[in-house]
Parts: structure tokens; C-alpha cells; sequence
């Protein structure tokens, strides 16, 4: 789809008004190839979903290196990448939003989302780690001082028993 393009327009106009989502990449030194290229699928199929969506998000990338990021490097051979509805950046999620704005999402939270508040950048952690990083998220949110909550996981994904999800599982859920 060109810029210009009807459809596009349309999509941009409808992330106006509508909640920002961050997907936090400030881990790719701690993955491993594979679960480098396992994030970067994740981070294709979310902004298809968002691009399909009723109702679409304003999609950034924070932390993010597109000169030499594992994870840049991979969806950067996406053929439609230059064409993304979607912010890229390298500041922080907290420069960028300010960490009174933001509410980082992690299975770990004491707080359970119940609503969203388009004021508000939900912030998602771009880490793939078959738990060798467990809490990490949550840890990094609490040392910057931003708020966290978990999704509500069951209400939305029958018989879920982990907590833990991809980040386009995240996508489905919101």
C-alpha cells in the first residue's frame, strides 16, 4: 500500500485518538538468536493484527537500534518494513512518555488491568527468554518507578495456565 492510500489514512486517523502501546527492546544483548528471530515473528504478526484491527493502537518500538539491533536487523528484511504504521525509536520508553504516563506490563504485577486508559502508553517487554530472565521486566519497571499491571490472562485465553505470554499474545488480548 502506497502512502496516500485511502486505507492508510483511515488506519492513521483511527490511532489519533487510541491507546499507545511500547514494545520495549532493550533486551536484545540477553537473547539468543533464535529467540531473537521468535521476537521479531512476534513483532510482525502484532503489527498485523494492529494494522487489521477495529480499533488500532499507536505502535512504537523504544530502545530500539536499527543500525545494529539482533532484532532490527530481522525486520528490517521485511519487505514492507519502510511502510510500518509504526513509531521506531532509540530513546527510552520513560523519555519518550514520561514514567507517570506509562504502565509497564508484566505477569509479576499485584495489579490486574481492567480497563485502558488512552492516556496512558502500555509498555510490553521485547524479551523472548524461556525464562532465564524471570522477573526482569517487572524489576526494570520498579527501578524507573513506573507502574505495572498484568493482564487479566484467563478472562481472555481458556485454559491458560502460565502467565507469561508472547508479545503478540499481549496483542490479542488488548
Amino acid at each position: 500500500l502506497e502512502p496516500g492510500c485511502e486505507y492508510i489514512e483511515e488506519l492513521i486517523k483511527l490511532m489519533e485518538d487510541a491507546p499507545a502501546i511500547a514494545i520495549d527492546m532493550s533486551f536484545d544483548k540477553l537473547m539468543q538468536p533464535k529467540e531473537i528471530c521468535s521476537l521479531s515473528s512476534q513483532i510482525r504478526h502484532a503489527y498485523g493484527y494492529n494494522k487489521r484491527a477495529k480499533c488500532p493502537f499507536k505502535l512504537y518500538l523504544t530502545n530500539y537500534d536499527e543500525e545494529k539491533g539482533a532484532t532490527a536487523q530481522i525486520l528490517k528484511k521485511d519487505s514492507g518494513y519502510d511502510r510500518w504504521i509504526m513509531r521506531r525509536t532509540s530513546k527510552d520508553y520513560v523519555d519518550v512518555f514520561g514514567s507517570d504516563k506509562v504502565v509497564y506490563l508484566s505477569s509479576e504485577s499485584d495489579c490486574v488491568l481492567e480497563y485502558l486508559d488512552p492516556k496512558v502508553t502500555y509498555i510490553i517487554g521485547g524479551l523472548v527468554d524461556k525464562n532465564r530472565y524471570k522477573g526482569l521486566c517487572f524489576e526494570e519497571a520498579q527501578k524507573r518507578n513506573v507502574k505495572t499491571a498484568q493482564l487479566p490472562i484467563g478472562k481472555f485465553m481458556a485454559g491458560a495456565t502460565r502467565k507469561v505470554i508472547t508479545v503478540n499474545q499481549v496483542f490479542d488480548i488488548l
